[in-house]
């Protein structure tokens, strides 16, 4: 059962949960059975005390008086009778006599008759309504050779300690589970954020270093997590210091051929020279800002915005311009954000759409926790197997999108880059007629307006 569990936390509890169950059982078991034998020890005790009284004045009262003692002392709960031969042997005694032998010699020495040992039995006898009944039967050989026979049916035992052992089984499982539940929470809490943090770390988010809480062994994988992290960083961070570097010094050599290509006189080659010179320096200006985005760790400045109002700027520049653009807004919205980096995302996003289809038209919605900005075009769509990879650096597509953009496939990661500093998400769906990109902003530092 344990192996289908799937957390260690709900394996640990689960484990001690059944290991309390089975102490607490056992305890209880072991408990019962000894009440058990001293309830029936004190059921025995008072019928051979009774049985005792009975055989003492039986040896003092005259054969002719017997059955009327007999009957006179008989009832519902006890039984006496008088037999010419013995109905029980030695093997009925089921261990009484032996455990009761100080308490049945006790009672001899207050007589002044002399009988023979008695042979006890105890009995559970299965009733209809009341479940078991005790049945003491208890025989003995009389001085004058008959055999005195009683059979007792004590009170049941009250049930008011199994009740109380049912609760406080009940209650120890329950102290035990909500005591193991703190204590795993703190216990695995820095194990799930070690987790969620390798998570980020791997999708591409940047976090910061873990604070080194919880047992040993997690604070030891808490700390090579760190160490690891800090490397690669440092790695990745040297990697696009000097992307940016490359970038930065072929931009003066750019600008000088693009100076020297104005100067020559006009013709067909000065034309295109001027083109592809300012075709790479727009290239070289995206690596720089791509580069700068991924180096900086507060790139951003955050500030409250209108969401409706953001879209509607924007959706309203490109219709200035001409473009089949619209937008419907669902809720209004208040985000804390950076407006200037979410509109180049949205602009990236709105200009991929514009320039595969014919238009584009955007729905600003709110769920529980996210707001959520759908942008849809007419274009042809994307194969299934490029989907996730519109987002990576420099990547193009050539088959179910025009390849003659002018563009060198940045835009898209840009926009990833700056949706995920905002901590929200950039989905990518073809569906009928279309595409649809689906923006997701948490709301964990926003408010709804």
């Amino acid at each position: 059962m344990i192996e289908r569990i799937s957390s260690l936390r709900a394996r640990i509890i689960t484990l001690l949960a059944f290991a309390v169950l089975t102490v607490q059982v056992t305890s209880i078991y072991l408990l019962m059975d000894e009440r058990y034998f001293l309830n029936t020890a004190q059921q025995v005790d008072d019928a051979l005390h009774g049985f005792i009284a009975m055989a003492a004045l039986l040896e003092e009262t005259p054969e002719y008086l017997h059955a009327d003692v007999l009957r006179t002392h008989s009832d519902s709960r006890q039984l006496f009778s008088l037999q010419n031969d013995s109905k029980l042997t030695a093997d009925d005694e089921s261990g009484w006599a032996v455990a009761l032998e100080e308490i049945y010699l006790d009672y001899l020495d207050k007589t002044d008759f002399s009988i023979s040992e008695p042979i006890i039995k105890v009995e559970n006898h299965a009733k209809d309504d009341e479940g078991y009944a005790t049945i003491i039967t208890i025989e003995v050989q009389l001085s004058q050779g008959d055999y005195l026979r009683g059979q007792f049916q004590p009170l049941s035992a009250p049930l008011s300690l199994q009740y109380r052992l049912s609760a406080l089984l009940f209650m120890s499982l329950l102290l035990a589970y909500g005591l193991t539940s703190l204590f795993m929470v703190s216990l695995t809490r820095p194990l799930k954020n070690l987790t969620k943090a390798a998570q980020d770390f791997g999708s591409g988010k940047k976090i910061r270093p873990l604070s080194e809480t919880g047992a040993s062994d997690i604070r030891q994988a808490t700390r090579a997590f760190n160490e690891m992290q800090r490397q690669l960083v440092d790695a990745l961070r040297g990697q696009q210091h000097m992307l940016a570097a490359i970038g930065h010094d072929l931009r003066t050599p750019l600008t000088s051929l693009r100076v020297r290509a104005e100067n020559l006189t006009d013709s067909t080659e000065r034309e295109k020279i001027i083109t592809k010179t300012a075709e790479m320096a727009a290239t070289l200006d995206a690596i720089l800002e791509f580069a700068k985005a991924q180096i900086d760790d507060h790139p951003l400045d955050f500030h409250s915005i209108d969401l409706a109002s953001l879209l509607q700027d924007l959706c309203q520049d490109y219709q200035t311009a001409k473009k089949q653009i619209k937008l419907d807004v669902q809720e209004n919205i208040d985000f804390v954000g950076s407006s200037a980096n979410l509109k180049r995302a949205l602009r990236n996003i709105i200009d991929n759409g514009l320039f595969y289809g014919t238009a584009v038209s955007l729905t600003l919605g709110l769920s529980e926790t996210n707001a959520i900005i759908t942008i849809y075009d007419d274009g042809p769509g994307v194969d299934a197997d490029m989907l996730n990879k519109l987002t990576e650096p420099f990547f193009r597509i050539d088959k179910s999108r025009n390849s003659e953009s002018g563009g060198i496939g940045m835009g898209l990661a840009l926009a990833k880059t700056v949706i995920e500093y905002h901590q929200g998400t950039l989905q990518f769906q073809n569906i009928k007629n279309g595409f649809r990109v689906t923006v997701e902003l948490p709301l964990t530092v926003s408010k709804c307006a």
